[in-house]
This record gives C-alpha cells, sequence and structure tokens, in this order.
C-alpha cells in the first residue's frame, strides 16, 4: 500500500529587504533576527539580504543567507537600483520580503515615499505580491504624539501610499488593532505575528554559546535600563529627573542609559544631553549606540527596564526584548504597550506619567530573581516556536 505523502513546497530563494547589521536604527535589529529565523525554518533555501551599503553579515550567522550591499538611505537612485535588481531577478525569488516602517528609507519624504512605492510597483511589474511587514501605519497612530510636526498634506500622502500597499502587496503587521483597522477600511485580509524577541534573539543565543560571562548577581542594588532611540515620543528627560530624585534616598539604584538619540529632533538631543551631563556619574550611565553583540550583557545586568513612552507609535521592539532577557518591565500606560503585553504574554507595572510615587512603588516591588536559571533551554525552545512561526507566515503566501 502506497503512503499519500504530502510535501510542503519550499522555496528556494528568499530576498529580504530591510535595514541590517552592523546598524542599530530602522529595524535593522529586528531583521537580523527574521532573517536568522528564516535560515532556521528554510535551511536549504538560499536567503539574499538586499541591505544598505554600509551592512554586513554578523559572525556567527547562517551560511545560507548571502547579502547584496546594494542602497542607502535617503539615495533615491539606489532605491531605483533595488527595483530594477528585483525586477530583473524575478524569476529567481520565490519570496521577496520587506521588513518596513514608514521612514525606513531615510529622512526625507521623498526617499520614504519612493521606497514605499517599491514593494507596489513591483507586485504589478512581476505579477507576484511580495510580503512587506508593516511595523506602523499611519491610520492607527498619532504622529504629533511621537513629536513630529502637524502636517496635513503629509499625512493624506502617507495614507495614499498605505493603500496602495495594502491593496497590491501581502501585509503583516505586529497588532490585532492594526489588523482590524486595515480590514475595515479596505476590505483585505491582513496577517498579524509578533515574533518574541526577535530582535535580541540571534545576540542573546550567540551569547549563551559562545561567551556566557555575564555576572548576573545584583549585589543587593537595583539595576535600572533605559534603552532605546530616544526622541519627543519617549518621555527619557523626566523619567531621569524622577530616578535622580529617588537616587538621593535609595543609593542602590544605578541607571543605565543606552542606545541612540533620534537625529531628527536636534533640540532634543541638546536637552538630553545637558540633562544627562548633570546626573550623579556614580549612579548614571550612559552609553551611545551599543553594538548589538553587547546587547545581551546589558539586559542580563540588569533587573528593572522602564519604557517612558509618551506614544508607543504601534509595536515596542524594546518591550519584546526585555520579555526575551525575563526583566522587570515598568512602562508609561498606553493602549499600543497593553495591546502589546497581552499579546506576548508579559506582566508589567503601569505607572502613571509624572507620578513619581506611582514609578518608586513599582521599583520597590522588584523582587530579584536568577536569570540565567533554565534561560538557555528556554531560548532553544522559544527559538523553535518562532522559527515555525515565520515558516507558516511565509508558506501561507507562497
Amino acid at each position: 500500500m502506497k503512503l499519500n505523502i504530502q510535501h510542503k513546497r519550499i522555496p528556494k530563494n528568499i530576498a529580504f529587504f530591510g535595514s541590517f547589521y552592523p546598524r542599530i536604527d530602522r529595524l535593522a535589529t529586528t531583521s537580523i533576527g527574521m532573517v536568522m529565523l528564516m535560515s532556521m525554518g528554510f535551511p536549504k533555501s538560499n536567503i539574499t539580504i538586499l541591505a544598505p551599503i554600509d551592512s554586513r553579515i554578523p559572525d556567527n550567522y547562517s551560511s545560507n543567507v548571502i547579502i547584496e550591499n546594494i542602497w542607502d538611505y535617503d539615495n533615491i537612485s539606489s532605491l531605483f537600483k533595488v527595483l530594477f535588481f528585483l525586477i530583473r531577478s524575478k524569476k529567481k525569488f520565490d519570496i521577496v520580503f520587506f521588513n518596513l516602517i514608514l521612514t525606513s528609507f531615510g529622512k526625507k519624504k521623498l526617499s520614504n515615499g519612493i521606497g514605499l512605492l517599491i514593494p507596489s510597483i513591483l507586485s504589478v511589474v512581476n505579477q507576484k505580491k511580495p510580503v512587506v511587514y508593516l511595523h506602523n501605519l499611519i491610520e492607527t497612530q498619532n504622529p504629533e504624539k511621537l513629536g513630529y510636526e502637524k502636517v496635513y498634506f503629509s499625512k493624506l500622502f502617507v495614507k495614499l501610499l498605505e493603500k496602495i500597499l495594502f491593496k497590491t502587496t501581502n501585509i503583516v503587521v505586529p497588532l490585532e488593532s492594526q489588523k482590524k483597522e486595515i480590514e475595515k477600511l479596505y476590505n483585505i485580509k491582513v496577517k498579524q505575528a509578533i515574533f518574541l524577541g526577535v530582535e535580541g534573539i540571534w545576540a542573546l543565543r550567540n551569547h549563551l554559546t559562545l561567551n556566557n560571562r555575564s555576572k548576573v548577581d545584583n549585589l543587593g542594588s537595583i539595576r535600572i535600563l533605559l534603552f532605546g532611540a530616544w526622541g519627543p515620543q519617549k518621555d527619557i528627560i523626566n523619567i531621569l529627573e524622577m530616578l535622580q530624585k529617588l537616587s538621593i534616598d535609595n543609593k542602590n539604584l544605578h541607571v543605565t542609559i543606552a542606545g541612540s538619540i533620534n537625529q531628527n529632533f536636534p533640540k532634543y538631543k541638546e536637552k538630553l544631553n545637558f540633562i544627562i551631563k548633570k546626573l550623579n556619574s556614580n549612579i548614571f550611565y550612559f552609553i551611545e549606540n551599543p553594538d548589538e553583540v553587547n546587547v545581551p550583557d546589558l539586559f542580563f545586568n540588569s533587573d528593572i527596564i522602564i519604557l517612558p513612552y509618551n506614544a508607543a507609535g504601534g509595536y515596542s521592539a524594546v518591550m519584546n526584548v526585555a520579555s526575551l532577557y525575563c526583566l522587570k518591565i515598568i512602562s508609561y500606560d498606553t493602549e499600543d504597550l497593553r495591546e502589546i503585553s497581552r499579546i506576548i504574554g508579559v506582566e508589567i507595572d503601569f505607572i502613571e506619567k509624572n507620578n513619581l510615587e506611582s514609578l518608586k512603588k513599582a521599583i520597590n516591588n522588584f523582587i530579584w530573581k536568577p536569570k540565567l536559571k533554565g534561560l538557555e533551554q528556554e531560548i532553544r525552545e522559544r527559538l523553535e516556536n518562532e522559527k515555525n512561526k515565520m515558516i507558516k507566515i511565509l508558506e501561507s503566501f507562497f
């Protein structure tokens, strides 16, 4: 008797467009993890990253991944180069995957406008829809709260670009609220998926296998981490001032401010640098633009992460990474962050903005637990789960 075995179709060649290592902005860290999951899910497939010119493959990365340094931010001719490359390769790539935010292509409006049209043009010319993982969209966020000027016509233009994207490509979004809004407005089907800890999963895997030298004991202190790309949408200045007040009574507080300052807001950068210089250097430490390979030590050697977001703008990568590294999370109370916490299944202490007592109570409720215990097995299980999720997403479009 012959068994009727159903073989799943496997993509031979996958193209991935996005910011990439060693950059830390515009979803580069997310791209590192996503490509890793793709390569684990399809180990016999060839994955080509269409990356900025200064990008490279990180150490100890998958062997079935190659990189094409083909474009650069705010370089419109290089964006057309990407388009022509993908059109010429239409028979080669079974799946073309874009990992995008609305400003993935640079600081200039024209660059981002042209960049957001590339997946749609590709869809029309190749008569095959690419996959677009879109982390944020204008319909579900408030640009003014994110620190951008209120420009009515710019919002209309972005909505038009989004509508074209939604109608011509296969869209995946992180949040259920985003999925519902797109489906309601445009009467199309959208997939929703968050890949747990994807922004830190490559660095953590490397750390556990190659370089497990974290201190992790807290020696009686409370180690607080503020991590991210800082701009007006994050109330970092106010939270630092409140932590400064708390540190006067609690000498065991140690605060690390790690990340980058959003170059789109020079006045904000000037003000934040002024505040940082005034802080007690025995308690507050500033690490600018940490390398991805050093991220695990930052998280392992912290106990609490604070997310002082006036607005999340949708998906919070930092919350997702903090959950991967088992930190206690304290956050301002926003709808986006509550939704993300429900999806990834993380308990969070939500506090009121500008409420010193609320922050003090959340910090004092912290109970230290060893983070390395069982974490290696946990990360293996999580990698397996997230790999299977990536396989399912890609197969649904292949």
